[in-house]
């Protein structure tokens, strides 16, 4: 498998960083085709190697796996119209409406791309003021026909345009660690407007990256994270001008120096050739081993660690004050009433039919080995997580 992975970082070079394909890679890029692109395809990345395949001149035998590249091409360009489109008008209506945002996440960090669509995202993530959160969601819904769906959450309200298109419509980007939180609360300390008399504002560059670390961290902890994430850092670090000095700050600030130093050595292997160590090797295999947002293996090791199915099921059962409070914001500071939140989260499982999901969560948690926890622990402890 290491020629493989080998390869295909090789082929995202191509595509992303314009690095020429040797005829070693091009031979191995047309033997190992399928495999190639289910690994790909599990971080949502397939359309890279279908690019990088078309520069470098290379065919796919197989016409079946021929067609699927060709297909994520199509709908990765297909997104970024519909998101690019959708972001294009919800920036307008906040303009004309006097309405301070700032886009985020994907919408910021494809423009370092060498083509926007290159950078996939299922979604639009833009951040608004708190007490402009409501009458910003009614004007998306009057003047631009989105609907709303579920209630508020932690830190978004999730609304749909007619086409299907996602918006996460932030009121603040805090991930309910209170460790990176600290910072993250302060978002709008950091932001400025694009351009004088904007209402569009834009990250500074240490709190872009910083932000992209921190919310790496989240996923990490919680059971992986795509490749895609070491991608973005990998030019956030290399095409963004960034005073180190406020950076580091940050970090120090938020105890993630020891994971923001590993991730960016494991972007680096992949994407500059640098050399392994043994903990980039684990942490490699760690985030090999998931998808987009971790595989259900990594995501149960992450919550184990290793509990017992007992404990783990008590744990399941009877969500904690913490964790129901960011299903339900309205339960902070009225912990008395953790029974009948407790009881109504039930009914909302039972109403959803989500008990089927419950019941494969515990057979999973039954087939994670105590190696595959002990790992993920002592992975946790090298980067600081834990």
């Amino acid at each position: 498998m290491k020629k493989e992975i080998n390869t295909l970082f090789a082929i995202i070079r191509c595509a992303v960083l314009g690095e020429t394909m040797s005829e070693a890679v091009k031979q191995e890029a047309v033997r190992e085709a399928e495999l190639l692109y289910k690994m790909a395809r599990h971080h949502d990345m397939a359309h890279l190697l279908d690019y990088a395949y078309k520069v470098s001149g290379i065919s796919v035998p197989d016409e079946k796996i021929a067609f699927e590249f060709i297909k994520q091409n199509a709908v990765s360009v297909m997104r970024y119209e519909n998101i690019n489109f959708a972001l294009a008008n919800i920036s307008a209506l906040f303009e004309q409406e006097k309405i301070p945002f700032v886009p985020l996440k994907g919408s910021v960090i494809r423009d370092l791309y060498p083509e926007p669509w290159m950078r996939t995202s299922c979604d639009i993530d833009v951040l608004v003021h708190e007490p402009d959160l409501d009458r910003a969601e009614n004007l998306l819904i009057e003047k631009l026909g989105y609907s709303s769906k579920g209630k508020r959450g932690y830190h978004d309200i999730s609304l749909y345009s007619d086409n299907d298109v996602h918006l996460e419509l932030h009121f603040n980007i805090k991930e309910n660690r209170k460790n990176i939180d600290v910072l993250l609360e302060n978002v709008w300390d950091y932001a400025k407007p694009k351009t004088d008399g904007s209402f569009e504002h834009v990250l500074t560059p240490e709190f872009l990256l910083f932000q992209h670390i921190a919310h790496m961290s989240y996923h990490v902890s919680g059971g992986g994270c795509s490749l895609r994430y070491f991608l973005d850092l990998y030019l956030l670090e290399n095409k963004l001008e960034i005073d180190r000095s406020v950076f580091n700050k940050m970090l120090k600030e938020c105890g993630l120096e020891r994971f923001y130093e590993t991730s960016s050595k494991l972007a680096k292997v992949w994407f500059s050739n640098e050399k392994h160590d043994d903990v980039t090797l684990s942490y490699q295999r760690y985030i090999l081993n998931g998808g987009i947002y971790g595989t259900k293996i990594n995501s149960i090791a992450a919550k184990a660690e290793k509990k017992s199915t007992l404990s783990y099921i008590f744990g399941r059962v009877f969500m904690p004050y913490e964790q129901l409070c960011v299903t339900y914001p309205s339960l902070k500071e009225k912990k008395l009433l953790l029974p009948f939140y407790q009881v109504r989260r039930w009914g909302r499982i039972l109403k959803n039919r989500r008990y089927k999901n419950a019941s494969d969560e515990i057979q999973a948690n039954n087939s994670v080995s105590k190696e595959n926890t002990d790992e993920f622990s002592r992975l946790l402890e090298r980067l600081k997580l834990k």
